[in-house]
């Protein structure tokens, strides 16, 4: 018998991309600010100018793992967790459960676009 679905569980989403796990962890921490869908998932929406991984204590959002895969590709899967520390969890969760998905769809891209040979000029 399955469990039913708890609305503070983490949010899970998992995406292979076409690149090394050094290079996959590189493009989503080095490089954040140039894939991340700042326009609609951020505070600002389309005023917000960028955007920085929190630093230093407390500074953790998300977990996100980068495994090999075959072929130099990588699965990276994110888990959001912590819903049960918000006032607001379960409504909070709900947006992130479907918000992640745009998210991680941008970094596959831009993943993918940083795994091309460049163009001849």
């Amino acid at each position: 018998m399955t469990e039913p679905a708890n609305d503070t569980m983490p949010v899970r989403k998992t995406v292979p991309v076409p690149v090394s796990p050094q290079r996959a962890f590189e493009l989503f921490t080095a490089r954040f600010g140039e894939w991340w869908p700042l326009a609609t998932h951020s505070v600002g929406e389309d005023q917000a100018t960028g955007v920085v991984f929190g630093e230093g204590i407390g500074g953790a959002i998300v977990e996100v793992t980068f495994t090999p895969a075959d072929e130099g590709h990588t699965v990276v899967e994110l888990v959001h967790s912590g819903w049960e520390n918000r006032p607001d969890g379960a409504a909070a969760r709900a947006g992130y459960e479907t918000g992640w998905n745009p998210v991680m769809k941008h970094y596959a891209r831009f993943a993918v676009m940083s795994g091309l040979p460049a163009r001849a000029t």
